[in-house]
């Protein structure tokens, strides 16, 4: 049961209105997650959401701010403050991200480090000078892949160790022997490594070592996860529950006045009064997601007008 939310409910004489939200890749958990907003929560607030593949999280920001017809973004919480240090030395950065808002918090993207399965590496710290494919180039893995050897090794990846490829592509390359490690940033179970049995023959995942010097850097800042193994909510190929890190995902918009704050608001209506169906017939990660808004890390501000809207909400953590 939910209080009425300080917004009007959409009427039928209401004219629909043309928006985006960009997502991620297709087949990918960022771009699924878009299509659950379009189909269960864009027709309630008179919003027809088209969801636009992208490279993710950066290019997302980017769109966010030069396109008018873009209202809705998915993005890495960690990419706000990576841009906001590069902001100090670039208006231009500081420009696109000064206005972005959090509508809300969703799910935790786990870190998945894939290497072939006769890898002598079992540990993230060990790929100090491998090969390392770090995804697209404007994609919210390749900045998070950076961060992460930069807090381990007091280094950036070297260039020459640094590779900007699609999930395909790194895969084809890891199998060819070209490159030694695969980097996928997604809240499991993401669609690529759902594979067959015969998979875990082929490649493994490694695990930060809980005791390691690296890791007690990166637990300093990003949130502690386990990908699980041989079950529903995983990967049936996996053996062994892999312990690593995850970065949490925001649904974002844009703090602006007009008839796009009015979108805004009756689209926060419609998460309001259609939760439950994203849970129930949306992707799994759904279920992680809840409408209690919690203290935002770093430098990040809720976008207020939706935050009044959802606080109103009674639903709670989900079940």
């Amino acid at each position: 049961i939910l209080d009425k939310c300080p917004v009007q409910k959409k009427s039928n004489d209401q004219k629909t209105e043309n928006y985006r939200i960009v997502t991620g890749k297709k087949g990918f958990t960022y771009y699924q997650f878009g299509q659950n907003l379009s189909e269960y929560i864009g027709p309630d607030s008179n919003i027809k959401l088209e969801v636009q593949s992208t490279n993710g999280s950066v290019e997302n920001m980017k769109l966010l701010k030069e396109r008018q017809d873009v209202q809705f973004a998915l993005v890495q919480s960690d990419v706000y403050n990576a841009l906001l240090t590069v902001s100090k030395k670039n208006k231009k950065i500081w420009n696109r991200i000064k206005d972005v808002r959090v509508v809300l918090p969703l799910y935790f993207e786990e870190m998945h480090f894939i290497v072939r399965a006769d890898s002598n590496m079992e540990y993230v710290h060990q790929i100090k000078d491998k090969k390392i494919s770090i995804g697209s180039k404007g994609s919210g893995t390749a900045l998070t892949g950076n961060t992460i050897y930069r807090l381990m090794f007091d280094q950036h990846i070297p260039h020459q160790q640094m590779v900007l490829s699609n999930y395909e592509e790194a895969i084809d390359q890891l199998s060819n022997q070209e490159i030694d490690v695969v980097l996928v940033v997604a809240g499991q179970p993401t669609p690529q490594l759902n594979l067959p049995e015969s998979t875990k023959s082929k490649i493994k995942l490694l695990s930060f070592a809980s005791d390691h010097p690296t890791t007690i850097k990166v637990a300093q800042e990003y949130t502690q996860r386990v990908i699980r193994a041989n079950q529903e909510s995983s990967y049936k190929w996996l053996n062994n529950n892999v312990h690593t890190f995850g970065v949490k995902t925001f649904l974002v918009t844009n703090n602006t006045q007009g008839k796009a704050r009015k979108s805004q608001e009756q689209f926060a209506h419609s998460v309001c009064e259609n939760f439950n169906q994203l849970q129930k017939k949306g992707h799994k990660k759904w279920k992680e997601v809840s409408l209690t808004l919690t203290t935002l890390p770093g430098k990040w501000k809720y976008h207020e007008p939706s935050k009044n809207i959802l606080n109103r909400c009674k639903k709670g953590t989900p079940q």
